[in-house]
Parts: structure tokens; C-alpha cells; sequence
């Protein structure tokens, strides 16, 4: 699914991540002129599903340019030369490698859709690091389930056929289901650029059966808040949707929401990275 040869033509011609040009993709053309002028903090951005962690640039350059300290770090088993062996224990590992060999601490850890199933681990392995945990459109998997187990059933299906059919048991997102439910707010030329973008996503960790039983023991002692896209349909509304089914299970975290995407990090990154700073201030 992912050219690298057309990746880099993209890349060649034009800035995919430049702020203006994906600003100007929001639906509703909704931003902001206001100052990040909360103290500074340090961001740990977690990405989802077919990114890595260069996803984020756009959203981090806003976050560093007010002064905020910024780790976008690629969990194990994605991008293009990932290793699609990586278990989801891999994953946690390879966050929580990178933030102690950065000496972070304070950190406000973050995770988009696939990334709040990283970051529950996380905290699980590191809570003194953390000081607040923010779930964006993110998983938040009960005790024991698996990220497939809180998946619609339609996802299921699907997702087990493609990475069946496969040749590393990985899942290749359709550009049909990319363009209606993940960035249906951005024009069709900046959707089909990122799409080029994706790679596969390791199967196996979707899988993975999740305890959680750490996460849940130890929620309260720390700060949550739950960002909610509200045009987001990654997740259909209503029974499978994010919120307040997903964000219920923070114990009462805060809630922020914002118009746009379940891609709203590429569609409007400067509204996105207000609205980070608004969930993780105290």
C-alpha cells in the first residue's frame, strides 16, 4: 500500500506537513490566533495505527514554537522499516526506552486512537515520569480486552481478512475507509498525499490481550483528560463511538473537544495543538 518511490515524489513536491498547507485542509476552516501561554511542559506524542511518529510534526513544530518541550517518538513495528514481528510488549518497551534515555520527567504522555493502548502500558511501567495522561480519540481498552475486542465488528472482519491475505500478517488501511472516516474533513488532494504516507500495521498486536489491571489500580493518582474530535467516525458514533464510551473509562477525566477529524493532526495541527496544551495544563 505504501510507495516509498511515491512518497517521496509527494515529498518532492510539495511539504505535506507545512502548517499552512494542512491548516487550510479543516472542513470548517476553524483555527485560532490565540498564544500557547500555558507554562512551558514536556509533550509525549504517541501516534495510532499506519503512522509513525513524523505524523506529528506539524502539531509538534506549534508546541515547540511556544516553548514546549516535544518527544514524537515511532513505536516499535511501524513506519517503513519497522519490524512487523513487534509484539504490543515491543511497543510499550520502545516508548519507555526512549523517554528514560531522554531523562524526561513531568511528562504530559499522549495517545491517538491506537497510541492510548501504548500509553496505559506506559504509565503501568513509569507512572513516576508522568504527570498527566491524555487520550485523543484513543483506546482505552478494559481490563483484559485486546484493541480488536473494543473494535466494531465490521473492523474485525475486515482487518483479519486483510492481514490473512497478507504476506507479513499486517493490515493495509483501505483508501476508501481513509478518505470517509479518518480524514473526511480535508480536500481529496491532501488526503490521497498523506494516504501515501501510511505503512502497513502489525496485526498481532491488535490482538494482544491487554490485563490493565496496574492502569486501572493507579488511574486515580494521576491527571487524565480525554480530547474529542467531534467530527470524528473512526469509530461510528453511538455504541462503538470514542466518547463518553472510551472516555468514561478515565474515571472522570477532562474534556476537551474540538471540531475535525479522526486526522485532525494533519488537517488543522494548529487548532490540534491548542487544544493539547488546554488538556494537559493543571
Amino acid at each position: 500500500m505504501l510507495a516509498g518511490a511515491a512518497a517521496a515524489t509527494v515529498a518532492a513536491t510539495v511539504d505535506p506537513f507545512s502548517p499552512s498547507a494542512a491548516s487550510a485542509q479543516s472542513a470548517d476552516g476553524q483555527s485560532t490566533n490565540e498564544q500557547l501561554s500555558a507554562a512551558a511542559a514536556t509533550y509525549v506524542l504517541i501516534h495510532g495505527s499506519w503512522h509513525d511518529g513524523s505524523m506529528w510534526k506539524p502539531v509538534a513544530a506549534e508546541l515547540r514554537k511556544a516553548g514546549h518541550t516535544v518527544l514524537t517518538p515511532t513505536v516499535a513495528g511501524h513506519g517503513n522499516d519497522g519490524d512487523k514481528t513487534a509484539s504490543h510488549t515491543d511497543a510499550v518497551n520502545s516508548v519507555v526506552d526512549q523517554i528514560v534515555d531522554a531523562r524526561l520527567s513531568d511528562i504530559v504522555l499522549l495517545g491517538h486512537s491506537y497510541g492510548g493502548t501504548v500509553i496505559a502500558r506506559v504509565y503501568e511501567e513509569i507512572p513516576d515520569r508522568i504527570r498527566r495522561l491524555i487520550f485523543w480519540n484513543a483506546f482505552v481498552p478494559a481490563a483484559g480486552n485486546s484493541l480488536m475486542d473494543e473494535a466494531p465488528p465490521h473492523y474485525r472482519e475486515l482487518f483479519t481478512q486483510l492481514a490473512a491475505a497478507s504476506p507479513d500478517n499486517t493490515v493495509s488501511l483501505p483508501f476508501s475507509i481513509w478518505r470517509e472516516n479518518f480524514i473526511q474533513d480535508a480536500k481529496l488532494e491532501f488526503a490521497q498525499s498523506m494516504f501515501e504516507l501510511l505503512s502497513s500495521e502489525p496485526f498481532a498486536p491488535m490482538n494482544e490481550k491487554l490485563p490493565l489491571d496496574r492502569f486501572y489500580a493507579t488511574l486515580p493518582q494521576v491527571g487524565r483528560s480525554f480530547i474529542n474530535g467531534t467530527e470524528d467516525t473512526a469509530l461510528p458514533p453511538g455504541e462503538w463511538g470514542w466518547h463518553p464510551r472510551m472516555s468514561g473509562r478515565l474515571m472522570g477525566p477532562r474534556l476537551v473537544q474540538l471540531p475535525g477529524s479522526h486526522e485532525v493532526m494533519l488537517t488543522n495541527p494548529v487548532l490540534l495543538a491548542h487544544k493539547i496544551v488546554e488538556a494537559g495544563r493543571d
